[in-house]
């Protein structure tokens, strides 16, 4: 496992909100070339962000930033998975919209 992505596992296990700027960071810096530490990063981002932070990851100007956010919010089963279907970027749309077709996601109306 590449040292960055067994990074973000362990990180993943503490579940430190205090993390996520750094996890941030390493997918800008992977820009989607791997997807073991796109995997590693969104599973970090699934077990340390709330809901401030999913909405800010929904808004991140970075496309892989997004990416992970989407497959955070999937993971957490959280309603701000609907803040994806407004991306600009098609595959984060079809990513949220399998996930409200595959999940029980509670929304607020």
């Amino acid at each position: 496992m590449l040292p960055r992505a067994a990074a973000a596992t362990a990180v993943s296990r503490i579940g430190d909100p205090g993390a996520i700027p750094t996890i941030v960071k390493m997918l800008e810096e992977n820009a989607d070339d791997d997807p073991i530490v796109r995997h590693a990063g969104s599973l970090a981002l699934a077990n340390t962000a709330k809901v401030n932070h999913l909405k800010a990851l929904a808004e991140h100007p970075d496309r892989a930033v997004r990416i992970a956010g989407v497959l955070a919010a999937r993971r957490q089963a959280s309603p701000l998975i609907a803040e994806f279907l407004d991306d600009d970027d098609v595959a984060i749309v079809r990513e949220a919209a399998r996930a409200i077709n595959d999940l029980p996601v509670p929304f607020l109306y």
